[in-house]
């Protein structure tokens, strides 16, 4: 067997594995059947000079010594053949393992579709470095950041439809805005991070109005459109225009489609606005409306999902009406558990004459009590 059939075959068991890692008893073993091998014909060379010693035992000194030597040049081509074969396979061996390492280094990036059609490109890069580029639906460029090892960060949003920067904001050096005009930076300013109002998301798409029909509050029909921002979250707003309840409703959900808030406004000016915190899961409902002698009323009311159920608990209760207030905190025992009472507290206006009061331990019957007697005393038509 020639040297470069050994080699052939040492360096073809180094093959790599996953993610190019070869391992060490791998190599080893192709080292150590190269060297097997090497000897193995260093071996038989020798055995059959040996016999050819025997055969000719009759032969003169000289034609003695040419045996000799040539059996000694066949031993030093068997070790030149290990030696060449353990250096091949070891340089072939540290090769794959400098691959390795590099495939290591190299950036990791990871893509994920978001619910609005758009996409976020986030890669990391071996000095720890983190880039986010957000696209929408259509491919074009929304947000850009990058966020260092050492927590600086540069992020900047792009307008979808020029696809021009419209700001930047950075922490490098300080908190600082830098605003952009026909793409072309016009003014830094220095921001308080705290402070900084959070973006806000931008408009993806729009679909156009269509026909609907509902029955909730009678007979009704109107248009729907539903917005779709750059944060996944989604806005759905409705118009009724023919029936008894002439409103507008927007409904505004998350990126995973859980709504967050929910606003309407009437014909007559009064408008609610329901909030939902789905990681508190709580609630919280705010309605004001004016009365037709003029007075301002204000209505809050806060809730709370217990644990498997579906029906809030309310856990605070607020009115104004005018001037005059009303407010209830449901009290909870020594474990935390709500009770059905409620601490109650009645403010009057002070040129009514009428004392304030508190009641440490009163029902939802005395807080409707109590409203009703200041809607009946300065709720007058």
């Amino acid at each position: 067997m020639g040297v470069e059939q050994i080699i052939g075959e040492a360096t073809a068991k180094l093959n790599p594995k996953i993610f190019g890692r070869v391992p060490i008893k791998n190599a080893e073993a192709a080292i150590r059947e190269a060297a097997e091998k090497a000897a193995k014909v260093g071996e038989e060379a020798v055995a059959k000079v040996t016999q050819e010693l025997q055969a000719y035992k009759g032969k003169t000194m000289k034609e003695m010594a040419e045996l000799t030597s040539q059996n000694d040049k066949i031993v030093l081509q068997t070790r030149a053949v290990a030696k060449a074969a353990i250096e091949a396979a070891q340089k072939q061996f540290a090769a794959q393992i400098k691959s390795a390492k590099a495939a290591a280094r190299a950036p990791k990036v990871f893509e994920k579709i978001l619910p609005n059609g758009g996409k976020e490109v986030r890669k990391v890069n071996a000095n720890g470095a983190t880039m986010v580029k957000e696209y929408n639906a259509d491919g074009k460029l929304l947000k850009y950041s990058v966020t260092q090892l050492d927590g600086s960060i540069r992020r900047t949003t792009f307008d979808p439809i020029t696809g021009k920067p419209v700001k930047t904001f950075t922490n490098v050096g300080g908190d600082k805005l830098i605003e952009y005009k026909e793409g072309s930076s016009s003014i830094t300013k220095a921001v308080n991070k705290k402070k900084a109002k959070a973006e806000k998301p931008t408009l993806v798409s729009q679909t156009d109005p269509k026909r609907i029909f509902k029955s909730n509050w009678g007979n009704e029909s109107g248009y729907e459109v539903i917005k779709t921002y750059s944060d996944g979250s989604k806005e759905v707003i409705q118009r009724f225009t023919e029936g008894n309840n002439n409103r507008v409703a927007t409904r505004i959900t998350d990126i995973n489609g859980i709504q967050i808030e929910e606003r309407i406004l009437w014909e007559n000016g009064t408008k609610r606005i329901s909030l939902y915190n789905p990681d508190l899961r709580t609630k919280e409902i705010i309605e004001e409306y004016t009365l037709n002698n003029g007075f301002k009323c204000k209505m809050i009311e806060k809730s709370v999902y217990l644990p498997h159920e579906e029906i809030p608990t309310i856990t605070r209760r607020e009115y104004v009406i005018g001037e005059a207030k009303v407010t209830a905190k449901r009290i909870q025992d020594e474990v935390g558990m709500y009770t059905d009472k409620y601490k109650i507290k009645v403010t009057y206006p002070k040129e009514t004459g009428k004392k304030n009061v508190l009641i440490k331990e009163g029902t939802e019957k005395n807080i409707n009590t109590y409203i009703s007697e200041i809607y009946e005393d300065y709720g007058k038509a």
